[in-house]
């Protein structure tokens, strides 16, 4: 079996040389081969790149005329090393440890898996960015149903790499995980400690990893399939909206109890999130589009039904607790809006928006028909430059 292993190449210049030395040593006796995407980078990975290739023919090289983004590159190599029987995709930054890359290739020819990730595990970056990457892949994972432990360190068989470039590029998936797990391949995940970054810092900070989790949410909530797990995504969807909700709501919360009593303060600031998230509800959740005047109009009869709810059950917690401090006070609160929640979502979901939802694409027989491309050239050379993104 042919391997290519494909890697985005990003101020790494240091960490080349060591990458390409233990794929060798963790790969010896196999057919493989190391794409390099270079992309756009100004740290002389370039020229680094370029030794490696010029010392092993095994090793070869793509250079981005401009930057393309971490997954567009990963799609680039894939496109490049369409003769491969299996490919990987990796970090360049020894995060992900090419000794791991045997343990992933034997699930793809005798387990029936599509797609195998390298599970994440060990204490390989702060604590509070391990923290906001568990919550994301959680999310993911009820979204699309990928391992809760997957990232970007994947082997993947051809049907499942087809699938990769067609969702990156055609139908525009911000990453190439969000677009396997879309895929509707099978997919697992075997457990692989990463390391501690060698070198250098990582150029994902903190607002572009914000961003791409919002974006990859948001797109595979939008391009999620139907039937039994499409009820599931409506529930994570409905659930990522509430979260943002609710943080709004508490927001406000606060600020009111300055000058209002708890039952007045949680009644303003519902009402002064109700009609943004019964639309995003609307739009985002079920696929719906209803009129203004029953979209204002449901808002507030969901709202009625929801505030008594909360109301009720913070009284009863009141009554009963006191709630003679702040802390008490926000959990009584949010426990007041949990309760609520489940008849929200049967109301919205079973009067609100029913007649208004349309099917999804899934529900039609067929995913939407991609966006028509140009033909891409699949025959790469050691500097191949085969489907350069547009600058």
């Amino acid at each position: 079996m042919t391997v290519a292993v494909v890697v985005p190449v990003y101020r790494n210049a240091e960490t080349l040389p060591e990458l390409a030395a233990r794929l060798g040593a963790a790969l010896a006796g196999a057919d493989w081969r190391l794409r390099l995407v270079v992309d756009a980078c100004p740290d002389g990975s370039s020229a680094v790149a370029d030794a490696l290739a010029a010392a092993d023919p095994r090793v070869r090289v793509s250079h981005l005329p401009c930057n393309a983004g971490q997954h567009r590159a990963i799609v680039h190599g894939l496109v490049a090393e369409a003769g491969a029987e299996a490919w990987v995709c990796m970090d360049a930054d020894l995060q992900d440890p090419p000794e791991a890359v045997p343990a992933l290739l034997p699930m793809l020819d005798g387990c029936g898996a599509s797609g195998v990730f390298a599970g994440r595990r060990g204490a390989y970056e702060s604590l509070g960015r391990r923290v906001t990457g568990t919550l994301h892949r959680r999310a993911l994972t009820a979204l699309t149903g990928l391992p809760v432990d997957a990232g970007a360190f994947f082997a993947m068989d051809r049907s499942l790499r087809d699938a990769v470039v067609a969702g990156v590029r055609d139908r525009g998936a911000p990453s190439v995980v969000v677009a396997a797990g879309l895929s509707g391949l099978p997919l697992t995940s075997v457990p692989v400690r990463r390391d501690v970054r060698a070198e250098g810092r990582s150029a994902w900070t903190s607002r572009a990893r914000l961003r791409q989790s919002a974006e990859t949410l948001w797109w595979a909530a939008r391009h999620g399939g139907a039937g039994p797990a499409s009820a599931a995504r409506e529930v994570a969807r409905f659930l990522l909206v509430g979260a943002g909700g609710t943080a709004a709501c508490l927001a406000g919360y606060l600020l009111l109890r300055l000058e209002l009593p708890a039952e007045e303060a949680n009644v303003v600031a519902r009402l002064a999130v109700a009609i943004p998230t019964t639309w995003l509800n609307g739009r985002f959740t079920f696929g719906a589009r209803v009129s203004r005047r029953r979209l204002y109009g449901g808002a507030l009869a969901v709202l009625a039904a929801g505030t008594a709810v909360s109301a009720g059950l913070l009284a009863v917690e009141q009554s009963l607790d006191g709630l003679t401090d702040r802390p008490a006070e926000l959990a009584a609160l949010v426990t007041a809006n949990a309760g609520a929640t489940v008849a929200r979502f049967v109301l919205l979901r079973q009067w609100l928006f029913r007649r208004g939802r349309r099917p999804t694409a899934g529900a039609q027989g067929g995913q939407k028909k991609p966006t028509a491309r140009p033909a891409i050239n699949e025959q790469a050379s050691s500097r191949d430059r085969a489907g350069d993104p547009v600058c």
